[in-house]
């Protein structure tokens, strides 16, 4: 691997703020799979992290017009999936809201208007991940949307503004990929075998991991840049977007831990990074 790279177990923690997240959700298949490895690394953020006050994730999966936040006590549990086994929607996760956090959130946000929502409630981009983190849904968990209406530097900037909920106990997390082509979807190659498809895709988070390791933001933020590669992995901005505020968030200081650093299906990317 790159110098610089470092993992999941290379992460000690700090006392002076919170780290802030990436992670790549992938297929809602996870749900039904015991023993997956991704979960395994998310039960493994669960046990490591420090007490949270409160979460704030930045789905792929809430686009809106402007900025919201939601803001009821008690989020409704989203199954935005289709095609999928019966009991995958029978699966609710009953974290609580946090209305005053997130109108402190619309105040931190000024002069962006950030609307207080109280129609969404938590996505598959969201839950899947954190019933795996906080399986206890005892942690209050607000979803940040997605305005589809903003440039790169405007989700960048976004994070910027976020910043200081590292200081106050609220834990970000960012869930989308770094690679979504649905189109590209297939089995998993047989005997490790690659074709030109899987290895644009490793191609293009290999190009991300060094520019996170290096700490180049205004490349990750103008991706439209990064050639054939960028064009295949992100078709559509939705998940790669959450990837921009993370890195917004980003303190000069931190250090990038990879963790479930594959890819699925050659066209969808578990890649995740914490920054500390």
């Amino acid at each position: 691997m790159m110098d610089g790279y470092q993992t999941l177990d290379d992460y000690t923690g700090r006392a002076d703020r919170l780290p802030v997240i990436f992670t790549g959700h992938g297929s809602p298949f996870i749900i039904g799979e015991p023993d997956s490895p991704h979960k395994a690394a998310w039960r493994q953020l669960g046990a490591m992290l420090p007490d949270v006050k409160a979460v704030v994730c930045v789905s792929a999966h809430w686009e809106s017009r402007g900025t919201k936040i939601t803001a009821m006590a008690h989020p409704r549990t989203i199954h935005d999936f289709y095609g999928f086994p019966e009991p995958f929607y029978e699966i609710e996760y009953p974290a609580p809201g946090a209305p005053d956090l997130a109108e402190d959130i619309a105040t931190m946000l000024a002069p962006i208007e950030a609307g207080l929502d109280h129609d969404w409630g938590l996505d598959h981009g969201c839950w899947c991940v954190l019933q795996n983190i906080y399986p206890g849904a005892n942690i209050p968990i607000l979803q940040l949307s997605l305005d589809v209406d903003l440039s790169p530097e405007g989700h960048y900037a976004i994070g910027q503004k976020l910043k200081a909920l590292r200081h106050q106990g609220v834990l970000v997390i960012g869930s989308g990929a770094l690679v979504h082509n649905l189109q590209a979807i297939r089995p998993n190659m047989w005997g490790g075998q690659k074709d030109a498809i899987s290895e644009l895709s490793e191609q293009f988070s290999a190009t991300v991991r060094e520019k996170i390791i290096s700490g180049d933001d205004q490349g990750l933020v103008n991706w439209s840049q990064m050639g054939a590669a960028a064009e295949f992995a992100i078709p559509t901005p939705d998940h790669y977007v959450p990837l921009l505020y993370v890195l917004g968030m980003r303190e000069t200081d931190d250090k990038p831990y990879f963790f479930n650093d594959v890819t699925e299906y050659a066209g969808l990317s578990m890649t995740s990074v914490l920054l500390a």
